[in-house]
């Protein structure tokens, strides 16, 4: 049975009667990398600022390796590393100077051996002694990491870690995020709205819209047993139709076909085509993406 590392029960977060979160259930397991995704205004920020245990849950509670939010606040800040998408660095100091604020700040032990282990490690070493104001967002964003990990968190929260920053410097956060799950067994939840990074790197997602989770779970949860076959011929006939038609739901532009169903079906329709005196040009199969599951599900709230 996998360990909980964050859970959530019936958080609820109400601002003179504006709910802002509406009574959440999580469960995120030790090392485990969590997307928490939804619009502007969904609650996610809300949700964020509760965990960390800056503003109290108006109903319900959620703990952090089995410390409340409500009875251990203090607790909870020391087993939680946070970046923000806003980084507080100031500009005027080298990177070393910065990081040695947020180690007094939390009374880190050995500070100066952690912030040269830490600097290593998110690949800024050679720049310790160059003021920040220098630095690149992507390498911000690495030097935000570094001192998110100082007091050694267990859970590291992370908004929107790679927002604004170059697909080289994406990729680099993205692979700092992994191995910090995978080897080191550091809970990850990362909140972003680049929605091909999340699927990428993310063991599941939960979905908020207007306070509530409308979905949560793996990709493969959240997709089902849903497959799609494109296939384009030579020639397209009622006929032909007629017979994909009994595989899944059909969508045709002029000789290209998709087939939307609940299994593989290639094999049945190289068979249709080829009976009925028609030549494949391409057939290939796909699934869905968090991106459109993500707006079919946004779509069915709204309705």
């Amino acid at each position: 049975m996998r360990e909980v590392a964050v859970k959530t029960l019936n958080l609820r977060k109400e601002y003179d009667g504006f709910v802002a979160v509406d009574g959440i259930n999580l469960e995120i397991y030790r090392g485990e990398i969590f997307g928490l995704l939804g619009p502007n205004g969904a609650g996610k920020t809300t949700t964020i600022s509760m965990l960390l245990g800056l503003i109290p849950p108006t109903e319900g509670d959620a703990w952090i390796d089995g410390f409340s939010i409500r009875k251990d606040p203090i607790e909870v800040r020391r087993r939680v590393g946070f970046l923000a998408e806003n980084l507080g660095f100031y500009d005027n100091m080298t990177a070393w100077e910065n990081l040695v604020i947020t180690a007094k700040l939390n009374k880190v032990e050995n500070p100066e051996e952690r912030i040269e282990k830490l600097l290593g490690r998110v690949g800024l070493s050679n720049w310790a002694d160059v003021e920040v104001g220098k630095f690149s967002r992507g390498m911000k964003q690495r030097l935000g990491i570094a001192d998110a990990l100082l007091k050694k968190p267990s859970v590291l929260i992370l908004d929107e870690p790679t927002s604004g920053i170059d697909p080289k410097g994406a990729e680099e956060i993205l692979s700092i995020i992994q191995s910090l799950a995978r080897e080191e067994k550091i809970t990850i939840l990362m909140s972003s709205h680049l929605l091909h990074q999340v699927e990428k790197i993310c063991d599941r997602v939960a979905i908020m819209d207007k306070g509530k989770i409308v979905a949560q779970g793996t990709l493969k949860d959240l997709i089902g047993e849903k497959y799609r076959i494109e296939i384009e011929t030579d020639k397209m006939s009622n006929d032909i139709l007629e017979d994909l038609r009994n595989l899944g739901e059909v969508e045709v532009e002029e000789r290209k076909v998709r087939i939307t169903t609940n299994r593989d079906v290639r094999r049945e329709v190289s068979a249709i085509l080829y009976a009925k005196g028609a030549i494949v040009l391409d057939l290939h199969i796909s699934r869905p993406s968090l991106a459109e599951i993500y707006r079919e599900l946004l779509e069915t709230e709204l309705k």
